[in-house]
This record gives structure tokens, C-alpha cells and sequence, in this order.
């Protein structure tokens, strides 16, 4: 996969699908991006390490509890890849509604943007790329 350009569609669709199961809250869709056995590793700025799917997946859980996610942009910024390797920093926009307490009938929501930049170690598992290794962390920078 030494390819660039090739990387690059890939990620880009790799990303498409993440983006649009965000908003649709489709956790097996999210989850199944992941890599499932040893070797799974998710960082955020909230100081959240997460090593298992099942750890994973409640994260996602709580995420889609606090939020509605109207849309999501992506900026892939730098990739690298080999056979079996990639390493992509992208910048992400999620706008959100933010679900102030128990929900209600008419209740107000917060609308916001979330601006993140993230870095994905993806490896190849059976003809399939997954997410090995996800870094994200808040940015005041938002892509075009």
C-alpha cells in the first residue's frame, strides 16, 4: 500500500462511513471499524484511555447520550502507509446538540462545534483496515 493517492481514497472512505454512522448513532457500524482483539488503543483529551471493545462501545454509548450529531466534517492532513500500515492526522468538525439533562418533550438543546484533530493507526485484518490506534484532541482550528 505504499500508494499513496490509494491511501488516501481509502482513508477518505474509511472516514466517510465513520462519519455517517456518527449521525445516524449506529454503534456496531462505529464499533466495527475497531480493531476487536489485544492491541486496541483510543486516547482523548479528557484523559479516557480505552484498550477493549467493551470499553469502546461504552464510551459511544454515553458520546451519543450527551449529544446529537447533526453532521461531521473531516480534513485528512498527513498519511503514511506501507503494506499493512497506515498513520493518517486529520482534523474532524462534529456539530453537535447537546443534550442538557434528561430529555423532554420540548426541551431546549445546546447547539455547538466540535473541532478535533485525531491521529488513526490503521492496520490491515483479513482484507479488512481497522482502527488500531486513535488519538483525538480538541483544536480551536476548523476545517474549510
Amino acid at each position: 500500500m505504499a500508494d499513496l493517492d490509494l491511501a488516501t481514497k481509502l482513508v477518505d472512505q474509511f472516514f466517510s462511513e465513520i462519519a455517517d454512522s456518527y449521525c445516524r448513532k449506529d454503534l456496531d457500524s462505529i464499533i466495527g471499524h475497531y480493531q476487536p482483539n489485544s492491541g486496541l488503543l483510543f486516547w482523548n483529551a479528557e484523559g479516557d484511555t480505552i484498550t477493549s471493545v467493551n470499553q469502546l462501545t461504552l464510551w459511544y454509548e454515553e458520546l451519543f447520550r450527551r449529544f446529537d450529531i447533526k453532521s461531521v466534517n473531516f480534513r485528512l492532513e498527513e498519511i503514511y502507509a506501507d503494506e499493512n500500515t497506515i498513520v493518517s492526522g486529520s482534523l474532524w468538525v462534529l456539530s453537535t446538540l447537546r443534550k442538557l439533562g434528561e430529555e423532554k418533550p420540548g426541551e431546549e438543546k445546546l447547539e455547538e462545534e466540535q473541532s478535533l484533530r485525531a491521529t488513526h493507526l490503521l492496520k490491515k485484518h483479513d482484507c479488512r483496515w481497522l482502527i488500531h490506534h486513535l488519538h483525538v484532541s480538541p483544536t480551536h482550528f476548523l476545517p474549510d
